[in-house]
């Protein structure tokens, strides 16, 4: 089952590991993930911070989209995605 609005803002207002995803340029190949810390103020973006020279910043721009997760357990007390 999914967290609420409420669930979730709560979620984030605390430090939760994410994981960043994004297309590798290459059709052929996985998805490339790796764990962020991330920034979030209730109600706004989640913001995360990268070098402009790391390759996760470059496939990122070339993509021009990225996905972004975190795991953990809410307020209702089980594990959930967050978003």
């Amino acid at each position: 089952m999914p967290m609420t609005v409420d669930e979730r803002e709560q979620f984030l207002a605390e430090p939760h590991l994410g994981v960043l995803s994004v297309a590798p340029g290459d059709p052929g190949r996985a998805l490339v993930s790796v764990p962020i810390w991330y920034a979030h103020e209730p109600g706004g973006e989640v913001w995360i911070t990268t070098d402009r020279a790391s390759r996760k910043y470059g496939l990122i721009r070339a993509a021009g989209r990225r996905w972004i997760g975190g795991e953990g357990h809410g307020a209702s007390g089980r594990a959930s995605p967050v978003w």
